[in-house]
């Protein structure tokens, strides 16, 4: 006996529920989308026409930002990169910079205008440890992944 309706469903997943991580290694005074994972978008780089996000993020911490949305402060952007963490900022047309990404199936801006918000720092594991709009504080990162992290911001200074 077949069951047509319930094949696609079990075959392609969905009945797995969407992770949401309220606890553990997320912005502790963060909203959604903190603690949720990105999408799996195509997009666009400097030296690549089309690549999935994950390959071009690597295993790291990132973070993610529209165009004028990352109005940080210098030691905002000291504390990210004394992590380690790249930025990239998502544009819309083609890449030119090592720095600019381009979501070439909308899937990343989607979850991003879902969730209203334009920067988006995401764990190695591609989660969103922390999110903000245009203007507002980035968080900073976890200090426990870091312990040279007062080192690191006393040497940029």
């Amino acid at each position: 006996m077949k069951a047509p309706l319930i094949g696609p469903y079990l075959r392609d997943g969905n009945w797995f529920p969407e992770p949401d991580y309220r606890a553990g290694l997320v912005q502790a005074e963060a909203t959604k989308p903190a603690g949720r994972p990105i999408p799996e978008p195509l997009v666009a780089t400097s030296t690549e026409a089309s690549a999935r996000l994950d390959d071009v993020l690597g295993e790291t911490w990132t973070v993610i930002a529209r165009p004028g949305a990352l109005a940080r402060t210098a030691r905002e952007r000291a504390e990210w990169a004394a992590h380690g963490a790249p930025t990239f900022e998502l544009i819309d047309g083609e890449p030119s910079r090592d720095t600019e990404i381009a979501d070439r199936d909308g899937r990343l801006t989607g979850f991003m205008d879902e969730h209203r918000v334009d920067a988006l720092v995401l764990r190695p594991d591609h989660f969103v440890y922390a999110a903000a709009r245009a203007g507002e504080p980035l968080a900073p990162p976890p200090a426990l992944l870091n312990p040279n992290r007062e080192i690191a911001l006393r040497e940029q200074s």
